[in-house]
């Protein structure tokens, strides 16, 4: 990466140069939009994810995340009031962030600043990002439960990700990476896979939520094998909270 655009990413990071959309999760039964996911955007860059690359070379991750936290609730105060009282909203942030030395007491200080209920937030943790003392992020995941915060687990099945090693953090909901949705319809090895995941989270009552979910026929197939909400282009783009507001009135 040239020093140039190094420089402006770290821009973007100091000056907080950056919004946020929310995509719409779904449940299939009622096909009504029950939660939404905020994605970091910004209009100095393509694609976010070079932007947390860049935080964690310059260990600067915890503060992206942080930063960007906030500000989507920051969105989310302007607009909590006009969506449904049992909404949900997501929000992601990295593992190595809740282990930070701060991010506990930090997190815990900004909700009694918001009028937001804790049991409307979640927190999306990436499964990508290994952590080397399991027992203190799962210490800090119970703290986070105890406080009506739920957990969820992000991009199970993406790679090698170790799904029971997941499972030990005890999480609230777990969100199936995009790899189960493409092809389903076509694919009987990955229906497999999928229907015991799904039976597993319903025995478990861990709320499954199947991503990436663009094609009607893969939909369909996902409602057969059991799972309860999707998310995806099919059914909902991301967008600001006013227009998705707006799209819900004129329904």
């Amino acid at each position: 990466m040239a020093q140039t655009e190094m420089k402006q990413f770290e821009k973007i990071i100091d000056e907080s140069l950056y919004f946020h959309h929310f995509q719409p999760i779904f449940a299939v039964d009622e096909l009504k939009a029950c939660g939404y996911e905020g994605l970091l955007r910004s209009q100095y860059i393509k694609n976010p994810q070079h932007l947390f690359d860049v935080a964690t070379k310059t260990e600067r991750l915890a503060q992206l995340d942080w930063g960007s936290f906030t500000k989507a609730m920051d969105h989310l105060n302007e607009h909590f009031n006009y969506f449904a009282r049992d909404s949900e909203f997501f929000f992601n942030v990295y593992p190595s962030t809740l282990v930070s030395d701060r991010f506990l007491s930090e997190f815990t200080a900004y909700l009694e600043t918001t009028s937001i209920p804790a049991n409307h937030l979640i927190l999306e943790l990436n499964e990508s990002e290994f952590i080397e003392d399991f027992s203190q992020l799962y210490t800090v995941v119970k703290e986070l439960q105890k406080l009506g915060i739920r957990v969820a687990l992000d991009d199970i099945g993406r790679g090698l990700s170790p799904f029971t090693r997941a499972l030990e953090l005890y999480p609230d909901m777990i969100k199936l990476d995009k790899y189960f949705s493409d092809n389903l319809a076509k694919q009987p090895a990955k229906q497999n896979v999928l229907k015991t995941i799904v039976n597993y989270c319903h025995d478990t009552k861990v709320t499954a939520i199947l991503e990436g979910v663009e094609e009607r026929k893969d939909f369909e197939v996902a409602k057969d094998l059991g799972v309860e909400y999707v998310q995806g282009f099919l059914l909902g783009k991301p967008d600001t909270l006013a227009n998705h507001f707006s799209m819900i009135q004129h329904h």
